[in-house]
């Protein structure tokens, strides 16, 4: 369970949770900026890049490129041991963004299939 499946779960029936506006609240006492993964699609060449299991464990998409690190949607912006990874497979910073988890889990079934077996 990442940080935002977290926040939802002790939110839920309590109060009534709007994703995105919880998303921007986070990201602003963060200082980050937030993905809508249903308006940006990754960089297939990224995605090739990492391996699936890291993508699927950590639950994050690498988006694009910049002139300066690599912009990473991530559900929980303290995996650190997720962008340290990332950092070895791109050779450069990670620059994460926040996404909401149902987006990222999306993403990751239609780019990755999934052993339902496991």
């Amino acid at each position: 369970m990442d940080a935002m499946d977290c926040l939802y779960t002790h939110l839920d029936g309590a109060i009534q949770v709007d994703e995105y506006a919880t998303l921007k609240v986070l990201a602003g006492m963060l200082d980050m900026d937030v993905a809508d993964l249903e308006r940006v699609e990754p960089d297939p060449v990224l995605l090739a890049a990492v391996p699936p299991r890291l993508i699927r464990q950590h639950r994050v998409i690498p988006l694009f490129r910049t002139r300066d690190a690599v912009r990473v949607a991530t559900a929980d912006p303290f995996d650190f041991a997720a962008f340290d990874a990332l950092r070895v497979v791109f050779r450069t910073p990670i620059e994460p963004v926040l996404a909401a988890p149902g987006e990222i889990r999306r993403v990751i079934r239609k780019y990755f299939r999934v052993n339902p077996r496991r």
